[in-house]
């Protein structure tokens, strides 16, 4: 008790739109899973570019911040240059539908 046995996660929409997901946990569930599981039996692995993919924006993930602020930065600027020239961004949003 206490402890987390099984941890998954996606890496769709969270990570740029890559598909596909991931399961952590120790060597002997992974393998019962895998043994077990019918989604898992019958599904398509990964295409090798969506991994490497995952793997790069997992690791600028763990460089920090900088690069998400500077993002929202750029968002925040571009909102404001866009709405002096009446092109209208709408809300604060990470995606935008332009009118």
């Amino acid at each position: 008790m206490g402890r987390v046995d099984i941890i998954t996660g996606t890496l769709g929409k969270a990570l740029g739109g890559a598909s596909g997901g991931y399961t952590a946990a120790r060597k002997e569930v992974v393998e019962w899973l895998r043994q077990r599981s019918r989604p898992y039996l019958f599904s398509n692995s990964l295409a090798p570019a969506i991994v490497a993919a995952s793997i790069k924006v997992l690791e600028m993930v763990e460089e920090g911040a900088d690069l998400r602020d500077r993002l929202w930065a750029n968002a925040r600027l571009f909102r404001e240059k866009n709405d002096r020239g009446r092109l209208h961004a709408g809300r604060r949003r990470p995606r935008h539908h332009f009118r």
